[in-house]
């Protein structure tokens, strides 16, 4: 279990911060480190630099892990991180070859490190079947590295006979690329679900996700009926049952939208475990969301007592309209409503 370093604590003014620890070393080892940024850093072991998060990784937190042989003694550790942004913090840790934290403190000041380090490199080969590729990128994508996951996965996307566990690895990295544009990440992840379908018909993330696209690629008022449409549409055109988690995705559509008999239907119809544990939910969302509706288009009471005329139209309407200003309370009383109203 490694520490939380607040970047902020000295300044709350954006600019480099270089962080010093001391690291007590009892015997001549291979340790392990793990730090966690969200802006570009590289952290150095007695001079020796270990490790490194680049810029262009974008401002998500991404974790990156290090190997480094260690003489016996004090081992000096500094990171030196850019922060761009407000309560920005760092995460570090450092661990022996058995896998038990080393003591750390801060330095002395006057002192100076009396452990060298060295990289600790491993035989490495280069990942060229697809079982190689796909692994790589989903520890890629584990370690908040998507940008390296959706670069590697680029040729498989283009090339015209993909593997779909490739496709969907890679619709899975672009949906969180940073250096595309929407509509571009929208028809990628598109075309990577065509591809997807046509190959696997009942993959239900392919289903979840082509779903999820159409709908992005419309208003935000009309998002949601897109994505219901295009469900429809495949389940039309897939010959087997699609799991449950379609189903699901479904249901809080339609409930999103207001279609509550939609929602039920599909509530009553599903009998697996996931969706008799949301069934209750969706039940109680009707029955919540049909009481307002008729409290809010209810007929208006004949006589109120002094009050704020604006206040007390908003607590019968449920509308969004600001009090009196408190000068002015008391001063209105709410007009009987005629026959005619």
């Amino acid at each position: 279990r490694g520490c939380s370093i607040p970047l902020y604590s000295s300044s709350a003014v954006l600019g480099v911060r270089d962080v010093v620890i001391d690291v007590d070393v009892p015997t001549r080892q291979t340790i392990g480190i793990s730090f966690a940024a969200s802006s570009e850093s590289r952290v150095a072991l007695s001079g020796v630099t270990v490790l490194s998060r680049p810029h262009m990784l974008g401002s998500g937190e991404v974790t990156r892990f290090a190997r480094a042989n260690v003489e016996k003694g004090t081992l000096r550790i500094v990171a030196r991180v850019g922060m761009d942004t407000e309560g920005e913090t760092i995460q570090l840790s450092v661990w022996n070859e058995r896998g038990e934290p080393l003591k750390t403190r801060a330095p002395i000041v006057g002192t100076r490190p009396t452990s060298s380090a060295s990289v600790h490199s491993t035989p490495t080969t280069r990942a060229t079947a697809t079982p190689d590729r796909l692994l790589r990128a989903l520890a890629w994508l584990a370690r908040g590295e998507d940008r390296l996951a959706e670069d590697a996965l680029y040729t498989d996307f283009t090339a015209s006979q993909a593997q779909p566990d490739l496709l969907l690895a890679y619709a899975r990295a672009v949906g969180s690329a940073k250096d595309l544009s929407r509509p571009q990440v929208g028809e990628r992840k598109r075309s990577a679900y065509d591809r997807i379908l046509s190959a696997w018909p009942g993959a239900w993330e392919a289903v979840v996700g082509h779903a999820i696209a159409a709908g992005e690629r419309r208003a935000a008022s009309e998002a949601r009926l897109e994505t219901l449409k295009d469900l429809n549409e495949l389940r039309r055109r897939v010959k087997e049952t699609l799991p449950s988690a379609v189903d699901l995705l479904e249901a809080s559509v339609a409930a999103s939208e207001g279609l509550l008999g939609v929602s039920r239907s599909i509530g009553a119809a599903s009998s697996t475990e996931i969706m008799c544990a949301t069934r209750s939910k969706i039940e109680t969302r009707c029955t919540a969301t049909t009481h307002c509706s008729c409290r809010a288009i209810g007929p208006r009471p004949r006589k109120r007592p002094t009050v704020c005329a604006r206040f007390a139209h908003r607590r019968m309407s449920f509308s969004r309209a600001p009090r009196c200003p408190p000068s002015n309370r008391g001063t209105f009383r709410v007009r009987k409503a005629s026959s005619t109203e």
